[in-house]
């Protein structure tokens, strides 16, 4: 874990780019979206080692369906690859914890547990009930997003405003101001999520 955040940023990102350039056979760059998933990573300890078995395990699962479009959709290899390895399983565990991944629907309900008397524990409880009613998981997802930053301790969400500036200051002058807007929104919800323990529900 320790080895994660002795990379710098940029070279652990960088050989995230590489290994994912090989898997599409052509020179990829990231998103800023999958650079703030990658960087995410990082900023956790997940190792790059980890990371990179993972993607090759989980390409190699995807080239037998006819290969895996989106960096995104490989994340939940190295979530449970990250599961297997922090609680201590070995990381020769990995495809059989990709393949019992556990609902990320359980993290919100210890969350909403947890913070009960908190703006983010309420809307937790609100959105469970309403899961509970057979509201699907991309639309609570979308209802998190929507209302997250309301909810949030305004430390807590002044913490994530100020990394997700951060994260987008390489991409200033390589997208338009709408662009911009909507990644730094994006990548600010994806901070509070991840402070809050919050993953989402669906790759959308």
């Amino acid at each position: 874990m320790a080895q994660a955040r002795r990379l710098t940023e940029k070279a652990y990102v960088r050989a995230v780019e590489d290994a994912w350039s090989r898997v599409r056979g052509r020179a990829v760059v990231l998103s800023p979206r999958e650079f703030e998933l990658v960087a995410g990573w990082r900023r956790r300890g997940i190792s790059l080692a980890l990371v990179l078995e993972a993607l090759a395990h989980q390409t190699r699962r995807a080239s037998r369906r006819g290969g895996s479009r989106s960096l995104a959709a490989l994340s939940p290899a190295v979530e449970a690859a990250w599961e297997a390895v922090a609680g201590g399983r070995s990381a020769a565990l990995v495809p059989v914890a990709a393949a019992l991944r556990p609902d990320p629907l359980l993290a919100w309900r210890r969350r909403a547990a947890e913070q009960a008397d908190t703006g983010i524990g309420r809307l937790l409880a609100r959105l469970l009930a309403e899961a509970d009613r057979g509201v699907s998981a991309a639309e609570l997802d979308i209802a998190l997003d929507a209302e997250i930053l309301a909810a949030a301790d305004p430390a807590l969400r002044a913490a994530a405003e100020a990394a997700a500036e951060a994260a987008l200051a390489p991409f200033r002058g390589r997208m338009s101001e709408p662009e911009l807007a909507r990644t730094r929104s994006r990548a600010t919800t994806d901070h509070l999520r991840a402070a809050c323990a919050l993953p989402r529900l669906t790759l959308v």
